[in-house]
């Protein structure tokens, strides 16, 4: 999302499944920011399955993280 227009920005995204899963994933959002993407099936139905960005990049913006 544009910090001063609020609206979704294209870019790629790249991270990593987390708890049950350690899949890699590289993906781009669409024209409203927003991001589909999926993993194999996880044998276990208990427990957490959690996403960690690792990265996003988009021509004239940059990404911080806390």
């Amino acid at each position: 999302m544009d910090k001063k227009t609020k609206e979704g920005v294209t870019a790629s995204l790249g991270g990593r499944f987390t708890k049950l899963n350690g899949d890699y994933v590289k993906t781009s959002t669409n024209e409203l920011g927003n991001v589909n993407f999926s993993t194999d099936s996880i044998p276990n139905e208990k427990g957490q399955l959690g996403f960690k960005v690792n990265t996003i990049n988009k021509a004239g913006y940059y990404w911080a993280s806390a």
